[in-house]
């Protein structure tokens, strides 16, 4: 039981991978929009899910997180009137959707009751205005994708809703847009609110139905997804705070890559860009041999060996030798002749005209010979 109590005592300083300072550097948002972020003690303190994770340590990357809504989380714990510039609204409740779920993924559950209560104070705002608002899905669609369904921030927004619209006799068009459970959701509340008068409005007041509370916590949580400083794939920025550089290149500059040296390659390699032909990482440019390998110089630069002439004779049993003319061996055109292919073709029809007119000749002079014959 003491090692067990031990093990729970420890304090963030305890933890593998955090420095003296009792604090880790991590890397949060997606490659585009990811930041540097030094974490505290105080803050680990408010967000168990951080301390909690087994590879969260120095370097490691949260990449589930959006990097500007976690900073505002940040902010909010280490000052104090950090927390007051934010505002939230029905009028943009995708936005308090994201910080609700942000926190519920933390572990933060005073940050989402926080959140909460400046909602409905933005509600009651528009509330005393008169000021119409229109449904939405996204906000709900999103909070069931990342946290569940019926989570407290889903209910906050279809009270609000139906709340807004109680000055309406007819909220029907008001709701097509909406997918069919979430309309009939605010027009169950439409009706109540209506029917009572806006006495039944639970946004108004500080209505359990919307605070968080431990089982609430534990069965809407959401794994952190996290990646460990040895596969971690972003680049660590320069300063605290300022976007993370990551290995993807820009489309507009490509940097320069050392030839390779390397015995093993055919010869030093260059970049150039082939068309239909893409890198091993999907890199439209590719490291191509700058020359042609030295195995086949030999096979580009010597000329084919000539041909063996055949020992058989050129001529057929009946035909008088004729050493001037041969139609194996026609005659030789030097490779810098000009003449055209026309050219090329006439003397060979030349040559094979000669030919068959000779055997013509030769096959009269045997018929007429066999004519004569009593």
């Amino acid at each position: 039981m003491d090692l067990i109590r031990n093990a729970l005592s420890h304090s963030p300083i305890d933890l593998p991978g955090f420095s003296s300072s009792g604090g880790v550097t991590v890397t949060v948002g997606k490659p585009n929009d990811a930041e540097e972020f030094f974490i505290s003690s105080r803050v680990l303190k408010e967000c168990p899910a951080l301390r909690q994770n087994l590879d969260f340590a120095e370097g490691s990357c949260i990449t589930s997180l959006d990097a500007s809504i976690f900073r505002a989380i940040v902010e909010s714990i280490e000052t104090k009137d950090a927390f007051k510039k934010l505002s939230f609204s029905p009028q943009d409740a995708l936005k308090f959707a994201k910080f609700w779920e942000h926190a519920n993924t933390l572990g933060y559950a005073a940050f989402q009751n926080r959140v909460t209560e400046k909602f409905q104070s933005g509600y009651r705002e528009l509330l005393e205005k008169r000021a119409s608002v229109q449904p939405e899905q996204e906000s709900i669609t999103y909070l069931r994708n990342h946290v569940g369904f019926h989570s407290p921030a889903e209910q906050l927004i279809i009270d609000s809703y139906a709340g807004l619209l109680q000055w309406h006799t007819d909220i029907s068009l008001k709701l097509q847009a909406l997918s069919p459970d979430t309309a009939l959701h605010i027009k169950e509340r439409w009706d109540i609110v209506v029917s009572s008068r806006g006495v039944q409005d639970r946004v108004v007041g500080k209505h359990d139905a919307f605070r968080v509370s431990k089982d609430q916590m534990a069965r809407h949580r959401r794994t952190i997804q996290m990646l460990p400083p040895s596969k971690a794939i972003l680049g660590r920025p320069q300063t605290p705070g300022t976007k993370a550089s990551t290995p993807l290149h820009s489309s507009s500059q490509k940097p320069a890559l050392p030839r390779s040296e390397s015995t093993s390659s055919l010869t030093q390699r260059i970049r150039m860009m082939i068309p239909g032909l893409n890198s091993t990482n999907s890199d439209g440019e590719t490291l191509v041999p700058d020359r042609v390998p030295s195995p086949m110089r030999p096979l580009l630069s010597t000329p084919p060996n000539p041909r063996p002439r055949s020992s058989a004779s050129d001529r057929a049993p009946f035909m008088p030798p004729s050493p001037h003319l041969s139609f194996r061996t026609p005659q030789k055109i030097p490779e810098d002749d000009e003449s055209s292919d026309d050219e090329l073709v006439d003397y060979f029809n030349d040559v094979f005209k000669g030919k068959m007119s000779m055997v013509e000749r030769e096959f009269d002079s045997k018929t007429k010979l066999l004519d004569d014959k009593p």
